[in-house]
């Protein structure tokens, strides 16, 4: 497969800190392509041992497996659950949740690499990874073709989040916005069945709510 040129570069730029940092961290908007770099820097790694692709989501497991196929021709194998790979195998994908305790010290430190780095003690980042190798912001991409430019449209509603304040990682408190959000749900719904003939992707602060959502959207009430 042929890289973009920004994804070849990233993955040369890493490949080449690797030679004076052993912890690194690639920074990539969203649709640059994080996963078929990640391939290609573990096949061209490959000469130096087997590598361990981690990931905390089902549907990024399986992503993992689809694109290190498609990118390097490489079968990986599964560590999730019930399922658990060799350490011969060339190339292991694993699930977070299962990798604990004697689980995860099967594989040296040195084999692992991650498309979600996270921390659940939330320290920062930094602690851990000497260097950062490469970024790849969203507005270059959106510059050079390879993502549509974003369009914003406003919905007529007014929900002022300013009493709400931040966690201890920094980000606004899920409980209190979704306290502040709860009361426009209805509205929210509405909105969105003027506009039924797009797809629309919602993002809500807690669980609870995004079910409280889809039951909105999904009222007869809604379609009038």
């Amino acid at each position: 497969m042929q890289l973009r040129p920004y994804q070849e570069e990233a993955a040369n730029r890493t490949l080449k800190s690797w030679t004076q940092y052993d912890r690194l961290l690639g920074v990539a908007a969203t649709g640059a392509g994080k996963t078929v770099i990640a391939a290609h820097i573990i096949h061209t790694r490959m000469p130096e041992g087997p590598a361990l692709f981690i990931a905390h989501r089902e549907e990024l497991l399986n992503q993992a497996i689809e694109k290190l196929k498609w990118v390097t021709g490489i079968s990986a194998s599964r560590e999730q659950a019930t399922s658990r790979a060799s350490l011969s195998d060339a190339v292991v994908v694993a699930s977070v949740q299962s990798l604990h305790a004697a689980r995860l010290e099967r594989w040296p430190p040195d084999q692992g690499i991650t498309a979600t780095p996270d921390r659940s003690d939330q320290r920062s980042l930094g602690e851990i990874f000497e260097e950062i190798a490469f970024e790849i912001e969203l507005p270059q991409l959106i510059e050079d073709g390879y993502l549509a430019p974003i369009r914003v449209e406003t919905l007529p509603l007014k929900i002022d989040l300013a009493g709400v304040e931040l966690d201890t990682r920094g980000d606004i408190d899920v409980t209190q916005a979704g306290g502040v959000v709860a009361p426009y749900l209805d509205a929210l719904a509405a909105e969105l069945a003027r506009r039924r003939e797009r797809k629309t992707l919602v993002f809500l602060p807690l669980v609870e709510l995004s079910k409280r959502f889809a039951a909105a959207a999904k009222a007869p009430w809604i379609g009038c």
